[in-house]
């Protein structure tokens, strides 16, 4: 599938079945998320601090004083949803770039280094020192892990350890329109990124990895903030958070953020505009039990974008160089208009100390207005563009349809069996889709002059159409166990069984399809400390993926299968100021969809893909004020089975190697106290464009940085992006499709709290 609305039928499959998980609520809430650089006031029970569990871990990786990592009893986030508010401390945390425990990876709170298997989290202080404001742009921190849509673009699909994903969930929940709908980083907390497959707890997805968005929680303590931001381009933003109790006893509490957001961009006749509206609430029911809601309404519009030939960019055109902002479609008919709809729920009861019932439910729902004109060709002279448009002809426009709901219910324990300690979940989760393709189709358009645009709205015949349906639905079971032989010797087993069936409808033949599918997917892991600072670990792990559609002959393709292989280590450095993670994967993909030789409007499904290499992940504080975090990657990854490429092909825009280094350092004292700086350098080798390797992207170095000032309740701040304008180009889809990336750019940005 190639990046941003390349391949409908690719997004249409992605939408077809997911299993998500509710997510364990976190060791420590996090209060109101200040956008202070460097600084965070968090929630803590009084009696909590007395205990060295919170040291071990750094309360989640602050400045507190940290005691030796031998001391991590049961994680205190399960005391915490139900404490009296009354017991709550604040705690300023300085150093918010370190975290050192995930739910992602376990379904439970468990500290990263007892974890046979690689997780990076990117917190909100990381987002706010970088000024991200778009989600595409949010994971460029993490090892092994490039955008593959225009940092601009509106919805999100990530290249992971070689491999695309569009697994993205939303606070455990598979988000079932994000692949069409994205997000905005404003109601962020944290990222979490799980490298290689979550299927054992998660269900159906891609091999690559899972992207868990975290939202902000509502906290017991008033408090209120709101930025604004401007820059070149024509950018403004205005963002609200606000949180507090609802109720005298601060068992009832709310949060909420809201968005708006203007801007243009580099590109030709490029004009976006979104806004965000994101409720939630918490009610402690009693001392055992808490219900999470929460609820999203996000609306994007902004032109239909396509990138630029390899002709006249990466490769060379005897008209000279296309002009980088050069808008390749239809000004007065592209449009990109997403509304997305999300609400959710987590209950969680606690029977005993250790034993607990977890259950969520997530809904989400996407209207889509979409025109886009495509390219198809390059003429022979190097500047007629050849293109169609793309659209809908419904009354009311919208092009796509896209409705999910999941369910999760699961059971954690905590008990022992003579030595051996156990942490069990055992669940249960359900999901049902509806993914729609109204009226759509497609009709020749003018060629287009690259070098001297003339732009025409004059559409010619239909030459091709589509009105269909699809409806996934499935259940699975899972079952996993981490069990402690000591502090030293840890070995995590799972293992789920997922039913999947998948029913199509093409309205335009009059055909219907049902497919069922199901498979076993397992997990093991071991974790051995030989000291306690240093964890060496080893895993296996399997995916699962239906796939959508049939062959030449009518027959349906089975699912994509997928394993991975993973070693590595972790360490606590400079008395746990730093945090490192090494580690070797080697990936497997199986039945790949590869186009069919003798009909190319078919597919076949004998194409394997093999990606492995080394990832360097380090973050901490090592002095106070100084905040780093800095990566690494090695991947070779390659066709090792197809039809129509050759075997040891590189697969396209996945470079071989890859680094980034991002450093803030705030004054802690003296008269400039509050003054911070940020650095920021991001290295991407050369890449191949496309499967065929008929074409490479160069490989860049690009600088960001920023500069920081709070005084009182107010903090100031520049971002520069791009710093020295070097011409880059983020990724490729096809040779007719190389993303340009955005030259210098700068933000300014006041925020205010009350």
């Amino acid at each position: 599938m190639e990046p941003h609305m390349r391949s409908f039928s690719g997004y249409f499959f992605l939408g077809s079945v997911a299993l998500a998980a509710l997510p364990s609520l976190v060791a420590v809430a996090p209060a109101f998320a200040l956008p202070v650089a460097g600084s965070e006031v968090v929630l803590v029970r009084k009696a909590d601090l007395e205990h060295s569990a919170l040291g071990a871990r750094g309360l989640l990786g602050g400045g507190l004083a940290q005691a030796p990592p031998a001391a991590t009893p049961a994680a205190p986030s399960q005391d915490l949803p139900g404490s009296d508010p009354s017991e709550l401390d604040e705690v300023t945390v300085v150093g918010r770039y370190l975290r050192k425990d995930a739910t992602t990876a376990t379904k439970t709170d468990t500290p990263l280094i007892d974890i046979p298997q690689s997780i990076q989290v990117v917190p909100r202080q990381l987002l706010e020192d970088q000024k991200i404001i778009q989600f595409n742009d949010a994971l460029k921190t993490v090892s092994g892990v490039f955008n593959a849509n225009p940092t601009f673009a509106s919805f999100s699909t990530f290249n992971v350890r070689g491999f695309n994903t569009n697994n993205i969930y939303r606070n455990g929940f598979r988000d079932g329109v994000n692949s069409l709908a994205g997000f905005d980083v404003a109601s962020i907390e944290r990222i979490e990124v799980l490298k290689g497959p979550g299927s054992v707890l998660y269900g159906q997805g891609e091999l690559s990895g899972i992207i868990n968005v975290e939202t902000k929680r509502p906290q017991p303590k008033a408090a209120y903030a709101a930025t604004f931001d401007a820059g070149n381009y024509g950018l403004f933003r205005s963002s609200l958070d606000f949180t507090g109790p609802l109720t005298a006893d601060k068992a009832l509490s709310y949060r909420l953020n809201a968005v708006y957001q203007n801007s243009k961009s580099f590109l030709d006749f490029f004009q976006a505009e979104r806004w965000l509206v994101a409720p939630a609430f918490t009610w402690r029911i009693g001392s055992n039990t808490t219900l999470d809601i929460d609820g999203e309404f996000y609306n994007a519009r902004q032109p239909s974008t396509f990138g630029l030939p390899a002709v006249g960019t990466v490769l060379p055109n005897p008209n000279g160089k296309i002009s980088t902002g050069r808008f390749v479609g239809e000004p007065l008919l592209d449009n990109y208009g997403s509304s997305a709809y999300r609400f959710s729920y987590r209950l969680e009861h606690r029977f005993s100390p250790n034993w607990s019932l977890r259950h969520g439910f997530s809904s989400s729902h996407q209207r889509l207005l979409f025109t886009q004109t495509v390219p198809v060709e390059l003429f022979p002279d190097g500047r007629t563009l050849l293109r169609v448009i793309t659209g809908t002809t419904v009354p009311d426009g919208y092009t796509f349809w896209r409705d999910s709901n999941i369910v999760d219910t699961y059971l954690i324990g905590n008990f022992r069996t003579g030595p051996v300690e156990h942490k069990l979940v055992f669940g249960f989760d359900a999901s049902w889709f509806y993914n729609a393709t109204r009226q759509f189709n497609g009709a020749l358009i003018a060629p287009l002059d690259l070098f001297n645009p003339v732009y025409s709205p004059t559409r010619g015949p239909t030459i091709l159409e589509a009105n269909s349906f699809n409806s996934p639905s499935s259940y699975g079971i899972y079952i996993q166990d981490q069990l402690s032989f000591s502090e030293n010797l840890k070995l995590l087993l799972g293992l789920r069984y997922d039913n999947a069936t998948q029913r199509t409808a093409d309205l335009l033949t009059a055909t219907r399809t049902s497919e069922d599918f199901d498979a076993f997917s397992p997990r093991v892991g071991l974790v051995w400390r030989p000291i306690l600072p240093l964890a060496l670990y080893g895993s296996f792990s399997r995916s699962f993926l239906p796939t959508l559609g049939t062959n030449q002959a009518g027959l349906p393709f089975v699912p994509e299968r997928g394993e991975q292989f993973e070693a590595g280590l972790k360490a606590d450095l400079l008395e746990g100021k730093l945090f490192t993670t090494l580690a070797y994967f080697d990936l497997t993909r199986q039945n790949v969809l590869t186009p069919d030789p003798s009909n190319p409007f078919f597919s076949l499904q004998t194409g394997e893909q093999n990606s492995r290499g080394v990832e360097f992940d380090l973050t901490g504080e090592p002095v106070p004020g100084w905040n780093l975090t800095a990566a690494y990657a090695y991947i070779d990854a390659r066709i090792t089975r197809d039809t129509q490429f050759a075997v040891g092909n590189r697969l396209g825009a996945v470079p071989h190697h890859s680094a980034s280094l991002w450093s803030t350092y705030q004054l802690q004292e003296g008269s400039l106290k509050g003054l911070g700086f940020g650095l920021g350098l991001f290295y991407v080798g050369e890449r191949t464009g496309d499967l065929a390797n008929t074409f490479t992207l160069p490989g860049y170095l690009r600088t960001d940085a920023g500069v920081y000032y709070r005084a009182d309740n107010v903090r100031y701040a520049f971002n520069f992006r791009n710093l020295f304008n070097v011409e880059y180009y983020e990724s490729a889809g096809s040779a007719l499709d190389v993303i340009v990336g955005t030259p210098f750019t700068v933000i300014g940005s006041v925020s205010v709290e009350f």
